[in-house]
């Protein structure tokens, strides 16, 4: 091979690679926006009272979880001008939320809770979508360019088990609906902004404890207790740009972790956690900011309905109450 050969190769080469990355972050960024901005900017839309402390949940699927309806009914005794909406969305995380931050900090909430947790920061397989099923392959000695591809520009840029184009539609389809669950605890649909991608049934109202979590959902406990440190690194700093643009903006912003069963935090490595830990303690280091930590005070306790979820049974309630505390303390301490 001569050398203009060698150098076409390797323009042509790069060229592939340019190319397909630009592909994935141009897919990433649509259905990103298709499936969760289009309902962010019509509550964004609205203006909000002025004369109301508004105070804004965000997080995923852990965080819209919280019944808001008691929230509302507990948080008007203390602060009878506050208003608490749930911006929580499925499969959130800070490396999305940061995308859509500008139309939130455009309302000026007074208050922004932020509920993170072990799940934002696991590699998280998208087994239940058969466009990603894993392709099985004789082992080589060789690097595996499909494995490597798919780890860094796949993974990263897909929310966990969705179909871009079914998760779209179904999503809007309900939006537009307006569908929402009716059971022993009502869930204000004027204060949950964004509904589920699906009705709720009976399994969601159950409550687990550890051991059945690992007897029923075992997949998905190992599948979240496995940190990658890439997904961690992203997020932690998708996460510092949101604090900062926030706090420049004179909004307050509290960080909460989200509870997390015995069943997952056994399986996390020492390793995994210490990194974790040290992430978060850098955050908070740098960035000023307060964290209440909520992620082992329900661990050993029957209230989940899955591996990652408090049950919205009334089993659940005490992990609404942890949420109405941090808002007490928070708008009566000024």
């Amino acid at each position: 091979m001569n050398h203009t050969t060698l150098i076409l190769s390797l323009i042509v080469i790069f060229l592939i690679i340019s190319s397909t990355v630009l592909l994935y972050q141009t897919v990433d960024s649509y259905e990103y926006l298709f499936t969760i901005k289009e309902l962010e900017l019509s509550f964004y839309s609205n203006t909000l009272d002025e004369s109301k402390t508004s105070i804004f949940l965000i997080g995923n699927s852990q965080v819209w979880r919280v019944n808001m309806t008691y929230i509302n009914q507990e948080v008007s005794k203390f602060c009878s001008d506050c208003e608490v909406y749930n911006l929580a969305t499925a499969a959130d995380k800070p490396d999305r939320r940061i995308k859509t931050i500008s139309p939130l900090i455009e309302l000026k909430p007074d208050l922004v809770l932020y509920g993170i947790g072990y799940p934002d920061f696991a590699f998280q397989h998208l087994y239940d979508n058969p466009f990603f099923q894993p392709i099985e392959k004789p082992d080589s000695i060789l690097p595996d360019p499909e494995s490597i591809f798919r780890k860094t520009f796949i993974t990263p840029n897909f929310p966990n088990n969705i179909n871009p184009k079914y998760f779209s539609l179904n999503l809007i389809k309900n939006f537009i609906e307006g569908k929402e669950a009716t059971q022993e605890f009502t869930h204000d649909p004027t204060y949950r902004v964004f509904k589920e991608d699906k009705d709720f049934d009976e399994e969601d109202y159950l409550a687990y404890n550890n051991e059945e979590l690992l007897k029923k959902f075992l997949p998905m406990v190992t599948e979240n207790s496995k940190i990658d440190s890439y997904i961690l690194e992203k997020n932690i700093h998708a996460l510092k740009k949101i604090i900062e643009q926030l706090e420049n903006n004179s909004i307050k912003v509290i960080l909460f972790s989200t509870p997390t069963p015995n069943a997952i935090l056994e399986k996390i490595s020492i390793s995994d956690k210490d990194i974790v830990k040290i992430s978060i303690e850098e955050l908070l280091e740098e960035k000023k900011v307060n964290m209440y930590f909520l992620h082992e005070k329900f661990s050993d306790m029957t209230v989940w309905s899955d591996p990652v979820h408090i049950t919205l049974g009334k089993e659940g309630l005490p992990y609404t109450k942890e949420i109405i505390k941090i808002i007490k303390n928070e708008v009566t301490q000024n």
